[in-house]
């Protein structure tokens, strides 16, 4: 996201940052043609879990991302390349999820991923 005049890059950040449907404060604005990513790390309860890491691979370029999710539970990776394939893997306390894919195949501005973790093994 780029910030307009009066608006800073924490600005736009701050309200992107862990929303499940894509909205844009007044003012910032997207880099046009770039998707984004996001969704919530939910137990079987469905509460959002803090903390878990999130692990983006580029399958083109091999390049890999992280990151946390919030005290709700939510993450958000955004400006993904539109033509291009990637993976994303969850983890919380040592436990993987499965890996699941973004296509680039798929025309959606806004891909919505959720994970649902097990309750930790005594």
């Amino acid at each position: 996201m780029f910030p307009s005049p009066g608006k800073t890059a924490g600005d736009c950040l701050r309200l992107s940052v862990g929303c499940l449907v894509r909205s844009v404060a007044p003012g910032c604005k997207r880099k046009e043609g770039l998707a984004d990513s996001g969704g919530t790390i939910l137990d079987e309860a469905n509460n959002g879990i803090a903390g878990a890491t999130l692990s983006l691979t580029d399958l083109q370029t091999g390049k890999k991302l992280a990151t946390y999710s919030k005290e709700d539970g939510q993450y958000q990776y955004s400006d993904l390349i539109p033509n291009h394939d990637y993976e994303l893997q969850a983890s919380y306390k040592g436990v993987l999820s499965e890996v699941r894919k973004v296509s680039s195949v798929d025309t959606r501005n806004r891909i919505v991923i959720n994970f649902t973790f097990p309750p930790p093994k005594p």
